[in-house]
């Protein structure tokens, strides 16, 4: 069972073994080796080292900055309120001096209208916001526009000619799409094994393309999980086998696989039947299941069976007439027979071809295709 799989792995690989063969080393190649070794390992501490030279240094201004804002908190509270006093004057400050801070420093906020509309604000002593001087200088003041002044068209023509224009804000960049970093095959497994196992808790069409959408950038994808999902449903429980074909369904009808994706896994389980049939006797019942799904939803045709079926004629020949049977039943089983005398009707030459007008009508009759 397992040595077709392997057999498998190696034809898609272009007869490449996955691994290198091992054989005796001399003692000059152990000492080659040896020093190759010794080369990488040096050459990974330099790398190492240049790394830890050119970090660091990024730590002294958020400390400077925290002791600018208080430092130690034990010993920061009288002095972050005398700070918010001279700087802000509001709530944050001492709150024995009222909401507003000192009546000095409301003072100081008061705000005066010149002739031509703008408000003078005093700055105080050491705010950053007025451009004091931070050692205690007087600070300039700022003048702006009142809104509430009235302004004649000569003061309009004044302060519009002082105004400059505001610059449009730069275009925000539009984010790249994330894009999914490819999976392993072991995890393209354990997705399989996910998709069945989600649906048969909860059926939803949804919830199985968004977890087929996290194998996005995987080459090979659907082929792996079609492969992975279409082995287990020669072994598994009616119902999980059920899911099988379902998840494949969904994800065909909704452009998430491909028919290569569907036919090349499928061609191996028809191709190596006979292997399958020894561990589960009804194998063959459940590779009709499978295909009758795959013919009604158009990804594979029965031409294309016949076709995967000649394959057996060398070593596993008097399993063909089985195939096709059991394919047909299903079909009419799951379906209608009228289906499936139109599906199997447009082989009819192939059929034909592949076993005989004589056994073909006599797997039609039994399948009620005549």
């Amino acid at each position: 069972r397992f040595l077709y799989k392997d057999l498998i792995d190696l034809r898609e690989a272009g007869w490449k073994a996955r691994r290198e063969e091992e054989t005796a080393k001399t003692l000059d190649e152990i000492k080659k080796d040896f020093e190759r070794e010794e080369r990488a390992a040096a050459q990974q501490v330099q790398q190492m080292n240049r790394g830890y030279r050119g970090g660091g240094g990024g730590g002294g201004r958020d400390n400077r900055n925290d002791r600018d804002r208080g430092g130690n908190m034990n010993r920061g509270d009288h002095r972050g309120g005398r700070r918010n006093d001279r700087d802000d004057g509001d709530y944050r400050g001492n709150s024995n001096r009222g909401f507003g801070g000192t009546p000095r420093q409301r003072k100081e906020r008061e705000v005066k209208v010149d002739k031509d509309g703008f408000v003078e604000v005093a700055a105080t002593k050491g705010s950053g916001g007025g451009g004091g001087s931070r050692f205690g200088g007087p600070g300039p003041k700022i003048l702006s526009r009142s809104d509430g002044g009235k302004r004649d068209n000569k003061s309009n023509k004044s302060s519009s000619s002082r105004s400059t224009p505001v610059a449009p804000p730069p275009p925000v960049p539009v984010a790249a799409a994330a894009v999914a970093e490819p999976l392993s095959e072991d995890k393209l497994k354990q997705k399989a094994k996910t998709l069945r196992t989600e649906y048969m808790e909860d059926p939803s069409e949804e919830d199985v393309l968004l977890t087929f959408d996290e194998c996005k950038g995987t080459p090979r994808a659907g082929h792996v999980i079609v492969q992975v999902s279409v082995d287990a449903a020669l072994e598994c429980k009616d119902k999980e086998r059920a899911a099988i074909i379902s998840v494949i369904s969904i994800l065909f009808r909704k452009g998430k696989l491909t028919s290569d994706d569907i036919g090349l896994p499928f061609a191996d389980i028809i191709e190596f039947i006979d292997s399958f049939v020894v561990d589960s006797p009804r194998a063959m019942e459940y590779l009709g299941d499978m295909a009758a799904e795959f013919f009604h939803i158009k990804a594979l045709d029965v031409a294309w069976l016949c076709g995967q079926a000649k394959k057996l004629e060398e070593f596993s020949g008097h399993l063909i007439p089985d195939v096709i049977e059991n394919c047909a039943k299903s079909l009419v089983k799951a379906y209608s027979v009228d289906e499936a005398k139109t599906l199997f009707g447009a082989a009819n030459s192939a059929l034909i071809g592949l076993l005989g007008a004589e056994k073909w009508n006599e797997i039609a009759g039994k399948t009620g295709l005549n």
